[in-house]
């Protein structure tokens, strides 16, 4: 565990360089934001909740168990986040969201 914290920062500027090099559109008004993850995976979304609240025009909110809020819809951003790729709640949350036509990154 020390040494994934040790080299979080490292991880954070590689995807801060592939994120400037990767052109996402969507096909809806992204009116809110929802961030999937437990545990390890979740503290990715509270660290980008922080981040960007004050500058993104839309609500977000982390999401740390199974069920997503009810306002999720076809104009909510979904991310989910999950370090292992199996984490149940992480994964019940996408199958609610696809349920709910959110547009979904993972």
């Amino acid at each position: 565990m020390r040494q994934l914290i040790q080299e979080f920062p490292n991880q954070l500027n590689e995807s801060l360089a592939i994120a400037e090099n990767y052109n996402l559109t969507f096909p809806n008004e992204i009116r809110n934001v929802v961030i999937c993850g437990l545990g390890g995976s979740g503290i990715g979304g509270e660290i980008i909740k922080q981040w960007q609240e004050s500058e993104f025009n839309a609500p977000i909110a982390v999401c740390h168990n199974y069920v997503l809020p009810k306002y999720v819809n076809a104009n909510t951003l979904i991310i989910t986040c999950s370090y292992s790729g199996n984490t149940e709640e992480t994964l019940t949350a996408l199958e609610g969201a696809l349920k709910k036509d959110a547009m979904i990154i993972g």
